[in-house]
């Protein structure tokens, strides 16, 4: 089932639980902060400029396949119209004029700094983006698996289609 069609058949019922609204929220929250820190270190800038190479970078068309169904539905579910920002074969589709439109990043891009973001940054900088990103991805897997449960759970109730 893509994206759009589980957004589109749970959406309420997701929106409906306090847990997943709460771990939603805590996500704006982390996201937030760890934008602001990506900011703060010129990544926006960095990152797409070194996507626009040849070889795409760290931000390639290989790296969206890293972005399941479920972790495009949080990002849906966080109001973030996720679609394609380009058709170049060499970028990831996501990644836009200012930088990942992805809020909610799959594990790969919350893990991962180049040696780019290390020679440009202090190793506080380093450290502190690291820390949110660790932050974000935590919750971010929490609330995944809160997400697959509750979908489970529905499609229990609902009984045979």
């Amino acid at each position: 089932m893509a994206m759009e069609e589980l957004y589109d058949r749970y959406h309420k019922t997701l929106r409906q639980d306090q847990t997943i609204t709460e771990s939603l929220a805590l996500l704006t929250k982390y996201a937030q902060s760890l934008s602001r820190q990506m900011l703060a270190m010129d990544m926006d800038h960095l990152c797409s400029v070194c996507a626009s190479h040849d070889r795409g970078g760290c931000c390639s068309s290989y790296m969206e396949a890293n972005s399941d169904v479920i972790l495009l539905l949080i990002n849906r579910l966080q109001g973030v119209p996720v679609c394609r920002q380009h058709e170049q074969d060499e970028e990831c589709c996501f990644l836009g004029h200012s930088g990942c439109i992805l809020p909610l990043k799959p594990i790969f891009c919350l893990n991962y700094n180049c040696r780019h973001i290390h020679d440009q940054s202090s190793k506080a900088a380093v450290g502190r983006l690291e820390h949110l990103a660790g932050k974000l991805l935590t919750e971010q897997t929490r609330l995944e698996t809160l997400v697959l449960q509750k979908i489970k759970h529905s499609d229990q109730s609902a009984g045979p289609l």
